[in-house]
């Protein structure tokens, strides 16, 4: 193994860690981490990263979660991918912004906490929009369909009177542009919906 990908292994193997409490996904924080090591420099560009069997064993997480993180990274120029080889580092960088668009039920101090913690844990490399939809459908609908199809959503739904016409209409946005936060998880699942 060369000095570098001893290096890029060492980083991602002993640096960079999952955290399983946050409230970002697994897979945004692999493309968080592997987006912040590129443009400080630390993966440099050409260089081979560690295989998703070798990712999923260290953070004990699914193929899919370092697939779904990898992909993102590619469709976002970051890495590149060669049969048989593995991803490497772009050798043609284009370093953009990763764009989040977090959905607020209403407005509100906790729902201020929560963006505070969410800007913080994100990182620099990230542009995080905040809205506030109010619990209206037509609202939420409006935004949803105007929003840069290359716009991830974080939505915070709350449940009332309305909401499997709210959850249905959050389902119809794109699966893998899509988190939810919400506590009431068995509510959710008790509505007729599938799990998240």
């Amino acid at each position: 193994m060369s000095q570098t990908n001893k290096n890029i292994n060492s980083w991602f193997m002993d640096v960079f860690s999952i955290e399983k409490t946050s409230p970002i996904p697994t897979y945004q924080q692999l493309v968080n981490a592997v987006s912040n090591a590129v443009k400080e420099n630390i993966l440099k560009q050409g260089e081979r990263l560690p295989s998703i069997n070798q990712l999923s064993a260290h953070y004990q997480v699914s193929r899919a979660t370092v697939e779904k993180a990898l992909e993102n990274l590619k469709k976002r120029g970051i890495v590149q991918s060669a049969p048989y080889k593995g991803f490497f580092v772009a050798e043609n960088l284009r370093l953009e912004k990763h764009k989040i668009l977090l959905l607020f039920n209403n407005q509100g101090s906790v729902n201020d906490l929560i963006y505070r913690s969410f800007l913080r844990r994100v990182g620099s490399n990230v542009q995080v929009d905040c809205l506030v939809y109010n619990n209206n459908v037509g609202l939420f609908n409006h935004i949803s369909k105007t929003t840069p199809s290359d716009t991830d959503f974080v939505v915070i739904p709350q449940i009332t009177e309305d909401f499997e016409n709210l959850f249905s209409n959050i389902m119809n946005l794109p699966g893998e542009k899509l988190s939810m936060l919400e506590k009431y998880v068995e509510k959710l699942l008790g509505s007729g919906f599938g799990g998240l």
